[in-house]
């Protein structure tokens, strides 16, 4: 029996094809010679596998047929556009089918930075930067919209005490702001944390009994590395538990330049497929992507990190060369 991980690597590139074309795939909202990224599922010449593949305004495939043991699917990824998403495509058995994707713009996330100091505002600025130019550059289709406010006297103490624990407090003093990521910037020594798990679990098979805290507050300290903001938005964004692969420290196909890899700094600088995939789908126990939970997307998909199966791609999956 074939793995779930060969059925998506089998086909791995759109060269690897070999049947004459005889379908048609086009992506409505891009520039002539622009292309983008798909991943494709779907049956041809009865083999039931995932393509991977730069595609443009038109794109000629295989033939691909209708069944109910392969539902086709597709996801097209772009710098220029928000990732999409069809879960049920539809093929026919006759050749000449062409199906159309309708990119649209990036999805603008709206950021809050909580910051008790100038330096820490400072701090902020440059990070929400690396940040949007690693989620534009790795094709999550986000672009984070930061406004600055001063964080409240008095909660300074509370969060360094508490930290996610102090999260209701913080909402109570008003220094939060609802269905957007919230960011506090405190002058102590620590790096970061993401609160959507309230405590971070040791291992996986502990995981699922940790309480939901809220995946929109993010804190950040000064020992926090340039990087550190993109890592706990990705945090926010689905992946985790840490120790189940939301960390990618140990996972084969993984390394230091991946924004997910624990303590890195400047040379994290990479998100695979796998991963933004899941940025953008992610439904779990702890509130999912904050992309679904701040009514940036819609609908949505379980899959954790470490889960490999017919509708999760696997988290190396990357892109195409």
């Amino acid at each position: 029996m074939r793995t779930a991980f060969s059925l998506f690597a089998s086909l791995l590139a759109f060269g690897s094809m070999t049947k004459a074309e005889a379908d048609t795939l086009r992506i409505a909202g891009i520039n002539p010679g622009e292309t983008v990224v798909v991943s494709l599922k779907g049956r041809t010449s009865g083999h039931c596998a995932v393509q991977i593949f730069h595609a443009t305004a038109e794109t000629e495939l295989a033939n691909f047929v209708p069944s109910a043991s392969c539902k086709s699917e597709i996801a097209v990824f772009s710098r220029r556009h928000a990732m999409v998403h069809e879960k049920q495509v539809t093929w026919t058995h006759a050749e000449g089918d062409v199906h159309t994707v309708v990119l649209h713009p990036v999805i603008r996330a709206r950021v809050t930075v909580w910051s008790e100091s100038r330096a820490g505002r400072e701090r902020a600025t440059l990070d929400i930067e690396r940040a949007r130019e690693l989620y534009l550059g790795n094709s999550v289709g986000v672009v984070f919209v930061a406004d600055y406010r001063r964080l409240p006297p008095g909660l300074r103490e509370t969060i360094i005490a508490d930290r996610c624990e102090a999260v209701e407090v913080i909402k109570q003093n008003r220094a939060y702001i609802a269905r957007r990521l919230n960011v506090y910037y405190i002058d102590h020594d620590f790096s970061s944390r993401n609160c959507a798990i309230s405590q971070t679990p040791p291992d996986c098979p502990s995981a699922p009994g940790f309480p939901v805290r809220d995946g929109n507050v993010t804190f950040i300290g000064v020992n926090a590395t340039r990087t550190a903001l993109a890592h706990e938005f990705g945090h926010a964004f689905g992946l985790r538990p840490s120790a189940c692969g939301g960390h990618t420290n140990g996972i084969p196909g993984f390394g230091p330049d991946n924004i997910m890899w624990a303590g890195g700094g400047e040379e994290r600088v990479h998100f695979t497929l796998g991963q933004v995939f899941r940025m953008n789908t992610q439904v779990d126990q702890w509130g999912g992507t904050m992309l679904i939970r701040n009514g940036l997307r819609s609908g949505g998909r379980r899959c954790p990190p470490n889960l490999t199966n017919a509708v999760c791609p696997p988290l190396r999956a990357d892109w195409p060369q």
